[in-house]
């Protein structure tokens, strides 16, 4: 049997849809970035404009990506961070960026022509410039039209990440009137369920590391630690409380910075 080359396959996969988003989007007016992954909280993608060089000394940026993308969302959540960080490397190219991290009004009006309504909260209605933000599919837009264009062809994985949740994938804030079976194509989850032993092993380590928030309930003093501890506020005389955690899953208005 001839082995499988899964880091070939899941670039070219990659390399592919920003392709595709580069034609129809952008003009081909962009480079071609180098695409990695990095594992991160609250975030799904990066830009950095110039991580790398060439042998010939061509300043290459890079797209860094979570892989919690190939896990826990939908393709077209994927796509949208794909063509946002794509955003900010023709802002780069083409434009003028602000500082570090912030989201100035031309990236702003970049997004809108390209079909991706900027926002803070992911939602409409949120403001459309800051130092972290999301975004949701204009119905409509280029953008949408281009995802159609894909839900055919390139929605067929060569791997799938394997996770532990049995949460379905955020729904667009918006109706994208699109036909059924596209938009389900679009919104089919990447990744694949496991119940895998050293799967839930790895998730009970983490949540044996995972920090709690405790607070004050007459003064609202707040600290962090590990679970289980017993503490007391000094000014109150009063135990701290424990505040239930939330589970955080990465959803569509997660930030990208």
């Amino acid at each position: 049997m001839c082995p499988v080359n899964s880091t070939r396959q899941f670039y070219e996969h990659v390399g592919a849809i920003a392709h595709h988003f580069n034609h129809t989007l952008f003009e081909n007016s962009l480079p071609i970035p180098l695409f990695t992954l990095k594992r991160g909280i609250g975030t799904l993608g990066h830009f950095s404009p110039s991580r790398w060089i060439t042998e010939g000394g061509q300043v290459v940026g890079e797209i860094a990506l979570n892989p919690a993308l190939f896990a826990q969302h939908s393709w077209l959540q994927l796509m949208q961070t794909i063509a946002q960080q794509q955003c900010h490397l023709w802002q780069h190219v083409h434009g003028e960026p602000s500082r570090p991290g912030y989201h100035n009004a031309e990236w702003a009006a970049k997004m809108k022509q390209i079909g991706l309504a900027p926002s803070a909260t992911g939602q409409p209605g949120g403001r459309t410039t800051g130092q972290s933000m999301s975004a949701y599919p204009a119905p409509g837009g280029k953008f949408i039209h281009a995802c159609a264009e894909l839900a055919d062809g390139l929605l067929r994985a060569p791997l799938a990440a394997r996770w532990r949740s049995d949460a379905a994938p955020a729904v667009p804030p918006v109706p994208l009137k699109l036909p059924r079976l596209t938009l389900r194509r679009l919104m089919t989850s990447i990744g694949e369920w496991s119940d895998d032993p050293e799967l839930i092993a790895s998730d009970a380590l983490k949540e044996q590391k995972r920090k709690l928030k405790y607070t004050c309930p007459r003064c609202d003093v707040n600290v962090w630690g590990r679970p289980g501890l017993d503490l007391l506020c000094r000014s109150c005389q009063i135990s701290l409380r424990e505040v239930p955690a939330v589970v955080k899953r990465l959803a569509s208005n997660a930030r990208h910075v």
